[in-house]
């Protein structure tokens, strides 16, 4: 009853997720990457959520950390990122919709800024303009600040016939 809130921190990390050593050899086995790491941003943040809803019922959550996919000390300019850049932008959305599932989460705050301009940018600097510019993540994260300012609510949507990624 002495708190309001529990912070919880959420990276999810390839080898943890889909099998030791595979970080290291992305994006040539994104077969196997892509739906485990969808899986876990979906469903595994869902369950995370749960959990402590259920342990600490009526008390927000504050998501203090959280990025898409971890990317274990990659080289953010090398070929290997730049072809990693759309599995990032997908886990980050993924994420963020498993967060509106949860009235409960009050607050979240991503933990990746970096203005480099490389793939894991959220911003690159325009010359024409003179000022920094959203690119990648930072797009998905204002869309969907500009929905939920303007009342958009998030609803699961099940396709039957459709394959299931666990």
């Amino acid at each position: 009853s002495w708190f309001d809130a529990v912070t919880i921190h959420l990276y999810p990390e390839v080898d943890r997720i889909a099998g030791a050593g595979l970080n290291d050899t992305l994006p040539n086995n994104m077969d196997t990457v892509f739906p485990a790491t969808m899986a876990r941003c979906d469903q595994g943040v869902d369950e995370a959520i749960s959990a402590i809803e259920k342990q600490l019922p009526g008390k927000e959550i504050w998501i203090t950390e959280w990025s898409g996919y971890s990317w274990a000390g990659a080289n953010p300019s090398s070929q290997a990122a730049q072809r990693l850049f759309g599995l990032h932008v997908h886990l980050t959305t993924r994420m963020l919709m498993a967060f509106l599932r949860h009235p409960s989460v009050a607050m979240t705050e991503y933990h990746m800024l970096n203005f480099s301009g490389s793939p894991m940018s959220l911003y690159r600097y325009d010359w024409q303009s003179k000022s920094y510019v959203p690119i990648g993540s930072a797009i998905i994260l204002k869309w969907f600040d500009q929905a939920a300012n303007g009342g958009a609510t998030y609803q699961r949507l099940k396709v039957d016939g459709a394959k299931w990624v666990n």
